[in-house]
């Protein structure tokens, strides 16, 4: 499964997310972009998980975000749309992070279609507010060691999403075969009073059109790798404007 990763830094939620688009079948890398959309009105961001997710299912839920919640939606407004924004057609996870104005402090929320995809201990259709959110197919502990800090610094959160790039992700079908998914970039995103901020702090090498190798990577250099951030899915990136 990929990874989309939540939790608190301060006052703030941070949703973080790598930005490799893996056809199950193929095992492939087929798309570089984003696996969440912003609601700038909330402000939130929502992350999607499914075991292969792709830039047309993004997109497709970015599409359901933009006809559910007006312009001026409140945290109140977009929870009780999450329902029908995930849907029964895909099957997803959304990681929910946004900002509360009453409260004035982020909170992370979590909710699945699917009882597979669920956050152990809860069913499909459960709304539940949760503290972090790794979603990863390891124990966090066998690469933080015991008693880790649940606000975690970006050289925690690289070791995470190192550790479950190297595990394999389940076949789409019974046609494919399982393949490493998570890749390309990892972004955070941070959803706070001010808004919504995006930052970058790691990237792998992988290439279009082959399947994702799974070496370390290196740290994100503006100069010698911003040309990624150039080369997000149109139709995933657009979505940011939703409820701006």
């Amino acid at each position: 499964m990929t990874l989309i990763a939540g939790f608190k830094r301060g006052r703030n939620v941070v949703i973080a997310q790598d930005a490799a688009f893996v056809n199950g079948a193929t095992g492939r890398m087929e798309g570089i972009g984003s696996k969440s959309i912003s609601i700038h009105g909330v402000p939130a961001v929502i992350g999607f998980t499914g075991a292969v997710p792709s830039a047309q299912g993004v997109a497709y839920f970015a599409d359901r975000a933009n006809r559910l919640l007006r312009h001026d939606c409140t945290l109140s407004d977009l929870l009780h749309a999450i329902p029908d924004i995930a849907g029964d057609a895909i099957a997803c996870r959304l990681t929910i992070g946004a900002w509360d104005r009453k409260q004035r402090e982020g909170r992370l929320f979590t909710y699945a279609n699917r009882e597979s995809l669920a956050v152990p201990g809860l069913r499909a259709g459960d709304l539940v507010e949760a503290e972090m959110l790794l979603g990863v197919s390891f124990e966090p502990a066998e690469v933080l060691g015991e008693g880790f800090d649940l606000a975690l610094t970006d050289a925690q959160l690289v070791e995470i999403f190192e550790g479950q790039r190297q595990r394999l992700a389940p076949p789409a079908d019974q046609a494919g075969a399982p393949c490493h998914s998570v890749g390309v970039l990892l972004t955070c995103l941070n959803i706070g009073r001010r808004g919504i901020s995006e930052r970058s702090i790691w990237r792998w090498d992988d290439r279009m059109g082959e399947p994702i190798k799974p070496t370390r990577g290196e740290a994100f250099d503006i100069r010698t790798h911003g040309h990624l951030l150039q080369r997000h899915n149109p139709a995933v990136r657009a979505p940011e404007l939703v409820g701006a």
